[in-house]
């Protein structure tokens, strides 16, 4: 993740100057919380607490699971998938502040949040026109390309890994979240219907849910896996990897 001033990138807690020179009663602490890891961490929380259940249940007849079983898988996938989303969301915006605080530091000689992030990269991204506005218009996976066109390195490619998994997961995690009801058929993998726009391309990218029936709809039934959001999982950690290596900043996940 993200580098920090003290042991955590999450809980950064600054003493104001001012009160606490004034006397140790009256002293305040700013602290700066960052969320990106927190749902990193719940995603991995959620799939491992869904990957327990598969394994106790993987062969049963459907019919005969509990139904308080089925819901709690449900909402250990579900929520895997969003919390992955939201890592994604959220660490690009902790990002922005973090290189804009760094622009203080840098001038008051303090430790910068990237060190190794170029100063003028910094400047270009900071300065840039209509950032917000292109910010604003841009998809979560998309804005880090943003960052990239305008610090001119190589932008992702739409088609192809990393960026193309993280668009199908903010795909997903969009329609969980406001969810349409569709009338849809049934049926295996092999005979999807696209009622959604993206389950013929989530096609073989993960194992399918043991717990579900053969003919629940592929999503939101069949697809919500724990081996679904172990995919997702690992396809925002590599990103992220990939990000950071292509800004030059420290890869801490």
């Amino acid at each position: 993740m993200c580098e920090s001033e003290e042991g955590s990138e999450e809980d950064v807690i600054r003493a104001s100057t001012s009160t606490v020179t004034a006397s140790a009663s009256s002293a305040t602490v700013s602290v700066l919380v960052g969320l990106s890891s927190r749902h990193l961490e719940n995603a991995e929380i959620f799939k491992d607490q869904a990957s327990e259940i598969e394994a106790i249940y993987h062969d049963h007849d459907h019919r005969l699971i509990p139904n308080d079983v089925k819901k709690r898988h449900t909402a250990f996938t579900m929520n895997a998938l969003v919390s992955s989303a939201s890592f994604v969301e959220s660490w690009f915006k902790e990002f922005l502040f973090k290189i804009s605080e760094d622009v203080e530091r840098a001038e008051k000689g303090n430790k910068l949040h990237y060190p190794n992030l170029d100063s003028n990269t910094r400047e270009q991204i900071l300065t840039a026109d209509n950032l917000d506005k292109r910010l604003r218009k841009a998809s979560s996976p998309i804005k880090y390309n943003v960052i990239l066109d305008i610090a001119e390195l190589d932008e992702f490619d739409r088609n192809s890994t990393p960026l193309e998994q993280l668009i199908l997961l903010n795909w997903m995690r969009n329609k969980l979240v406001h969810y349409e009801p569709k009338w849809q058929e049934g049926g295996i993998e092999d005979d999807l219907e696209n009622v959604y726009g993206f389950e013929e391309s989530l096609q073989g990218r993960f194992e399918l849910n043991p717990l579900a029936a053969s003919g629940d709809p592929f999503f939101p039934t069949q697809c919500l896996s724990a081996s679904c959001a172990d995919w997702a999982i690992r396809h925002v950690k590599g990103f992220n990897r990939n990000f950071s290596g292509r800004m030059g900043i420290e890869y801490n996940l």
